[in-house]
């Protein structure tokens, strides 16, 4: 199947970009198929074999990457779809949506989703922790919720953005939970911190992503920290 990217489109679509073919003159793009709105988000299973793709038509759909077909349609949010995410056991499901809801599924349309209530606006984000036992949510009521992936139970509110939570991550170890927001504010959460401490940097409206492994980089300069980027410790 050769590296490949996944795409959201805004027109509805899901695509796959062969990123081994982007040397010629004509990149392989594959369409897998479609939603009836806006397709918002896609995430593939850790095998790569599965494709998760989230839309404004209020569903998420399961895709067959060999086969290039759909497999399944999830159905149950009453508001568009933000992000899904799946986890690390590539069989439970994870969505946020504009209904206010955190869902969690089995990766199957036969089984009802277990609902997790606790924001009072808009959900944006979701990530599952490397380890699969926890799930970070976000939103525009600007907590960041974190729950058992087991139980489904509450287990701690992190309060501090003073705006909107866009995007929520779990750093690789799990030892810190990371969020970006509409403050313009990247913040980083420890595991053994109280809920309302982070270390914040201002770096404005972040997109976020964590690299899969060690990567090198070159030694920081002995320079100030560049302006526009200020940081806060609050532990």
């Amino acid at each position: 199947m050769g590296t490949l990217l996944a795409v959201a489109n805004e027109n509805t679509f899901v695509r796959l970009v062969d990123m081994t073919t982007l040397s010629t003159n004509k990149p392989s793009v594959t369409t897998l198929g479609k939603h009836q709105g806006r397709c918002s988000s896609v995430a593939f299973s850790p095998d790569g074999r599965t494709l998760l793709s989230a839309s404004g038509d209020h569903t998420l759909k399961l895709w067959d990457i060999p086969r290039l077909k759909e497999l399944a349609v999830l159905k149950g949010h009453r508001g568009s779809v933000h992000q899904a995410a799946l986890a690390p056991d590539g069989i439970t499901v994870a969505s946020v949506s504009a209904d206010r809801m955190v869902k969690l599924w089995r990766a199957s349309p036969e089984q009802d989703a277990d609902i997790l209530r606790g924001h009072s606006q808009w959900v944006t984000s979701v990530a599952f922790s490397g380890d699969g036992k926890r799930l970070a949510t976000g939103s525009f009521d600007s907590l960041i919720r974190v729950w058992d992936a087991s139980t489904r139970q509450p287990l701690a509110t992190f309060t501090g953005h003073t705006g909107r939570v866009y995007r929520v991550l779990f750093s690789r170890d799990n030892t810190f939970l990371i969020s970006g927001g509409e403050d313009r504010t990247i913040r980083f959460w420890s595991a053994g911190a109280p809920a309302t401490n982070a270390l914040a940097i201002s770096m404005g409206t972040p997109g976020l992503s964590m690299s899969p492994i060690e990567a090198p980089m070159a030694k920081p300069s002995s320079r100030p920290m560049e302006t526009g980027v200020k940081t806060n410790r609050a532990w």
